[in-house]
């Protein structure tokens, strides 16, 4: 991790004083839902400034976060074509869609307001590629 950019450092997990982990701000709830509303209302935070830009990386076969009533164009890229095509045809929940892997795949720098990654990076040899991407794809500040 000595490598990682400082901004994603900082924001790895560690503890929070009351025996919860954290990464960055966000307490690891062990209930899905209740992350997932906590992850909903960052963003919703975000989107006070105007339309984001949000991408999902690994994003399977289902999108988790209600954003309902937000301006927003949500990209997703995942290794199988398969479940992109759900997403895009089935859920129609995808604005656009890139059959990709992390460390590799070629996304334009500071086109992204929020990168979501749930359950992915435990699974990628490479995770620190995946954050040094993850950290050139962000959109300063």
């Amino acid at each position: 991790m000595d490598k990682l950019p400082a901004r994603l450092h900082a924001g790895w997990a560690h503890a929070a004083g009351d025996g919860r982990e954290t990464v960055g701000a966000l307490p690891l709830l062990p209930d899905e839902d209740a992350c997932n509303a906590t992850i909903a209302r960052h963003i919703r935070a975000l989107a006070a400034r105007g339309p984001l830009r949000i991408l999902e990386a690994g994003c399977g076969q289902r999108w988790f976060i209600d954003l309902d009533g937000l301006a927003y164009t949500l990209v997703g890229v995942d290794l199988d074509p398969a479940a992109l095509d759900i997403r895009l045809h089935q859920r129609a929940d995808l604005h656009e869609a890139t059959v990709g892997d992390l460390c590799t795949v070629e996304l334009p720098a500071s086109s992204f307001d929020v990168i979501y990654s749930s359950f992915v990076l435990e699974h990628v040899d490479q995770a620190d590629v995946v954050l040094e991407n993850f950290a050139r794809w962000l959109k300063p500040g």
